[in-house]
């Protein structure tokens, strides 16, 4: 009996320690010049995972997958003006926990050769 405390105490450290996963960084455009503004194109990624009980299936990782897959459409070109949306809804198991990323991905600026230098 004086034991229940602490296995609850276990029981939550690890549902908790479940719960985390690694930031990331979204776009990457610090100066618009680096971009040809007119030839974006809107993409659109999502990824899922499910909440059963306590235990998270493939719930920390969507984020990652989303944007892995959004990098994947974007074929090189500079991603910018990136918006997250969340959803979840209930299933016959747990939760069903949904992310979408919206952006545009657009083609990096031509920089110009310059000219050799007359001899």
């Amino acid at each position: 009996m004086r034991n229940i405390p602490k296995i609850i105490g276990i029981v939550a450290m690890l549902c908790l320690a479940g719960c985390s996963s690694d930031p990331i960084r979204l776009g990457g455009v610090t100066d618009v010049s680096q971009i040809d503004r007119s030839k974006g194109e809107r993409l659109e990624a999502s990824a899922s995972g499910v909440q059963v009980g306590p235990l998270p299936l493939g719930i920390n990782g969507r984020f990652e997958r989303a944007y892995a897959d959004l990098q994947d459409q974007a074929k090189g070109r500079v991603l910018t003006d990136v918006k997250v949306e969340e959803s979840w809804k209930y299933i016959v198991i747990g939760t069903l926990h949904s992310t979408t990323l919206y952006a545009t991905a657009y083609p990096k600026m031509a920089v110009p050769v310059p000219a050799p230098a007359p001899k």
